[in-house]
């Protein structure tokens, strides 16, 4: 099966992006630490809430980067982590793949769908923000919980 996936050697420049992004993206979100130097005019598509009737289309806005700059190099990392082959990529480490990304998708939704019905305004938007990263970290969990368990030697009784 060819599937495409990143070099093996990518992992590594993943984790060397994900790790920092998550460092910069906790205190970001938790202790709204934003550093002025990331405040700047950026264009918008949309700027004010998207129900609002005197919504602005397509503005300049003054905005601090620093929760996408951390969730854009938290995701580009992740992909790079979760999605580069192995040393020793075959049929059988693509099946445990397909079958890590089934469950995580499963995960994903169910945990989706309790937040939904559980959780509310604000303290939903927060879970919508952790949820971008949920599915990869859910694949990249289940994903080395079973190569492990693939090169587990087996005892016969």
């Amino acid at each position: 099966m060819n599937t495409p996936l990143f070099p093996a050697h990518y992992r590594k420049i993943g984790w060397l992006l994900f790790l920092p992004g998550l460092a910069l993206g906790i205190p970001s979100v938790f202790l709204d630490w934003n550093p002025g130097f990331l405040s700047m005019r950026i264009p918008a598509l949309a700027a004010d809430y998207i129900f609002n009737t005197d919504r602005s289309w397509f503005v300049m806005i003054k905005n601090n980067l620093m929760d996408e700059l951390a969730s854009l190099i938290m995701i580009v990392g992740a992909l790079l982590v979760c999605f580069s082959r192995e040393v020793q990529e075959d049929e059988y480490i693509s099946q445990i793949r397909l079958n890590a990304l089934l469950w995580a998708v499963y995960i994903n939704y169910a945990f989706l769908a309790v937040t939904i019905v559980l959780i509310f305004e604000m303290s939903f938007l927060y879970v919508m923000i952790f949820n971008f990263f949920t599915l990869l970290i859910i694949f990249y969990i289940r994903y080395h919980w079973l190569l492990m368990k693939s090169r587990k030697p087996t005892i016969d009784a």
